[in-house]
């Protein structure tokens, strides 16, 4: 009996540990929100000091209009996945900038 119980207890005690791949999207996307927003704020200086070019300017800008609803949705993102697939290649267009002038 204690062969059986072993063995079950185990693996009950997995699945419970588990995470679902849906929470780890989310805390994944949390995570690129954060990123998100840390560079937006460096990149609100730089274009209040008059460094960032139009191009730039409107690049942040349409990234916003995209990103900042994801962000601020929380945990009700119908696809988590697909949100952060979005998110990374929207970031990636402000980290650009970031990178460009040297920051």
């Amino acid at each position: 009996m204690k062969r059986v119980l072993i063995p079950l207890l185990f693996f009950v005690l997995v699945g419970c540990a588990t995470t679902s791949p849906t929470v780890n999207y989310i805390k994944a996307l949390a995570l690129a929100c954060d990123s998100y927003a840390s560079t937006l704020v460096v990149l609100a200086a730089r274009r209040a000091a008059g460094s960032l070019t139009a191009p730039e300017i409107r690049t942040v800008s349409s990234v916003r209009l995209i990103v900042e609803p994801i962000c601020t949705s929380g945990d009700t993102v119908v696809d988590p996945r697909a949100a952060l697939n979005r998110m990374s290649l929207e970031a990636n267009k402000l980290l650009s900038i970031k990178r460009s002038r040297g920051l």
